[in-house]
Parts: C-alpha cells; structure tokens; sequence
C-alpha cells in the first residue's frame, strides 16, 4: 500500500487510488484477521472514491463491491457499479464487478448478463 499511500499524499483526490486502497484493506479484513480499522478504512476510502466525482469506471466498480462487502450496503453498491457501467459499458472488469454485485443482491438476471458480457470481453 505504500505506492497507494504516495499517490494519494500527491492527489487527495485520486479515486482510483483511494478504490485500490480500500481493496487492500477489504483483502486484510477478509484475509488478515478481521480488524475493525481494516473495515473501517476500506469503507472510507471507497465511499471518498465514490464521492470524488469520478468517471473512472474500474475505480467505481471496486467502490461498488468493496463498500457491498464491508459495509453491507447494496442499494449503494448497485447504483455504483450501475454507474460504472454507464461510464464504460464495454469495461470487462466493471462488468464482472457489475455481475458479482448484482448476484450478491438478488438480481441473477443482470449477474448472468453482466457476466456473459464480461466474458466475450475478456474469456481470461
């Protein structure tokens, strides 16, 4: 996270780093023990992405399943990643998200879209 911590030293603004960042912290959350601080960060570094205005549809769409994760919070994580897509619909990473999102709420009809055209994207 140093690199991360340096961009956003640079830009306080940096949505993409604040969104990486805040996967980092879900990643130790899950992985790493639990810790509150962990939950807490991620949550508002993805919500400081989501509020930055951004177009960046990769930054929004790891917003989008970070704060469904951490904070629970899917009516926030499907209009995220609804507007990641609307921002890059063709974006394969934010399709994927897009359908991990959608799956995790209750709407397989968009998952299975999302992620069919996910995979005609990027088959890999």
């Amino acid at each position: 996270m140093n690199y991360l911590e340096k961009a956003l030293a640079l830009d306080p603004r940096y949505a993409a780093a604040h969104a990486l960042t805040a996967c980092c912290h879900e990643t130790l959350f899950v992985r790493a023990g639990c810790d509150e601080a962990d939950r807490i960060a991620g949550i508002r570094h993805a919500r400081t992405a989501i509020a930055s205005g951004t177009d960046d549809a990769f930054a929004l769409a790891l917003a989008a399943v970070v704060i469904l994760h951490l904070d629970h919070d899917s009516m926030t994580a499907l209009n995220v990643a609804d507007r990641a897509l609307s921002f890059n619909g063709a974006g394969a990473t934010a399709l994927y998200i897009g359908a991990h999102v959608a799956a995790f709420c209750g709407n397989p009809e968009a998952a299975i879209d999302r992620g069919d055209r996910a995979l005609r994207l990027s088959p890999f």
